[in-house]
């Protein structure tokens, strides 16, 4: 536990750095700010979340938050948010109880075909594929 905690620590510390506010206090508050966004694209894995609803509960510009998140996490919301649901999906995949297309719709997509470009964007290989290496 303590190497997880210490590892954490280092993990903030080097977001913070990536930060370009002048002052430690504004970083941090950056931080706590771009921490609430993350959390929110965590908690809403079943549909694509705008940039306007993500500034909103950050309280910040959706310039800033664009900028600011991809400096802190190394993505843009919007693809740390793709890469979020996919990796969900890879999972139920593996697991082999639902279809592509019920695991499709529970990650956010209308189309199985814009999930099925998305994944293989993602992970260089269908869904299908995917689950076949799987079970």
């Amino acid at each position: 536990a303590g190497a997880a905690l210490g590892g954490a620590a280092a993990e903030q510390r080097d977001r913070l750095a990536r930060l370009d506010a002048v002052k430690p206090a504004t970083r941090h508050q950056l931080l706590q700010r771009l921490e609430v966004a993350r959390a929110l694209l965590h908690e809403t894995s079943s549909r694509a979340v705008p940039l306007d609803e993500l500034a909103r509960a950050a309280g910040l510009s959706r310039f800033h938050l664009a900028r600011y998140f991809a400096a802190a996490f190394g993505r843009p919301p919007a693809a740390y948010h793709r890469a979020l649901r996919l990796g969900r999906a890879a999972d139920a995949l593996r697991a082999g109880r639902r279809s592509a297309t019920e695991i499709a719709e529970d990650c956010g997509y209308a189309e199985l075909s814009a999930f099925s470009h998305a994944f293989r964007r993602e992970f260089g290989r269908s869904p299908a594929a995917w689950a076949r290496e799987a079970g």
